[in-house]
């Protein structure tokens, strides 16, 4: 219905009860109802300091509010730079081909990450209201199309998606690099600072989640639950688990976990039926849930 709502949710059980005044909201009240976007919200969420909410629609716009007062700080449209790409690309995206799929916020709070059907992400600035950078069919402007940084792969990196783009995620520990994931099937990964692709990892279908491991390296091998299946190195692909490892979640039925500097695939795990739907990890990256169309929950565990 175009709108988001915030709801108030208490995680403490019986024990929030205690302490707790009359004026405040009740577990499960609706606490705003966020409105202002003219087609579907794709996704939404609370900066990481939880002082600001950004939205995205599928009408290509992404919303930055004030939780409080339910005000819309500030709306970036991408449908107005349809002049700019005009100009960029000879081959500017209609009005229905610019919606907001996805979205990532960076862990100082001060930058969003969104991706778009017309296979593009942005990286703006939520705190001066600026777009930095975009990531383009035709590559991105400010920084020359199919540049490839020092190191990557560069005989098997592209530079642009083909395809929508369904997921974004920045690197949670600050590193200045970003993951972009495609109906394309591929997985990009970007130098945030200069806007260039480093590399990128090819998948038989789309990818529709990326993941990074949120936490330094860990040293415990072992199999997968759930017809985990090894790739490239097995259990001992695990003994280098780092932060600079991601997941990907693809439609073919598997999730791999990928090492970002080299762009190797270190392990798949698969046992699903039909493509999937989502997934998250446990903090560590040492477990993962995950879930398909063939109406089964699997968690792999190494």
């Amino acid at each position: 219905d175009m709108t988001m709502w915030m709801w108030s949710v208490d995680l403490r059980g019986a024990d929030a009860e205690v302490g707790r005044s009359e004026n405040s909201p009740s577990c499960g009240q609706c606490m705003q109802v966020f409105t202002g976007h003219n087609q579907s919200v794709t996704c939404g969420g609370f900066t990481p300091d939880g002082k600001t909410i950004v939205s995205s629609s599928l009408d290509g716009t992404v919303k930055v509010w004030n939780p409080k007062t339910g005000e819309c700080k500030h709306t970036f449209s991408f449908q107005d730079l349809q002049s700019q790409w005009a100009v960029e690309e000879q081959t500017p995206p209609s009005p229905d081909e610019v919606g907001i799929t996805c979205l990532d916020f960076s862990p100082d709070s001060s930058m969003v990450l969104c991706g778009g059907i017309d296979c593009a992400a942005h990286l703006i600035n939520i705190n001066n209201n600026r777009v930095l950078w975009k990531l383009g069919r035709k590559g991105n402007s400010a920084a020359g199309v199919g540049q490839v940084m020092p190191g990557a792969a560069a005989a098997e990196t592209t530079s642009f998606h083909e395809d929508s783009v369904e997921t974004v995620a920045f690197h949670p520990a600050g590193q200045p690099l970003v993951a972009t994931g495609s109906l394309d099937g591929k997985l990009i990964i970007w130098d945030a600072n200069t806007s260039t692709p480093r590399l990128s990892c090819a998948h038989p279908r789309g990818v529709i989640r990326v993941q990074w491991v949120k936490s330094g390296p860990t040293h415990a091998g072992g199999a997968a639950v759930a017809a985990g299946a090894s790739v490239g190195g097995g259990q001992e692909a695990f003994q280098h688990l780092h932060d600079l490892c991601l997941y990907t979640c693809c439609l073919d039925g598997r999730v791999r976990l990928w090492d970002a500097r080299s762009g190797q695939c270190l392990r798949e795990f698969q046992g699903f039926t039909k493509s999937l739907l989502d997934m998250d990890l446990a903090p560590g990256g040492r477990s993962i849930v995950a879930g398909s169309d063939d109406g089964t929950a699997r968690v792999f565990s190494h």
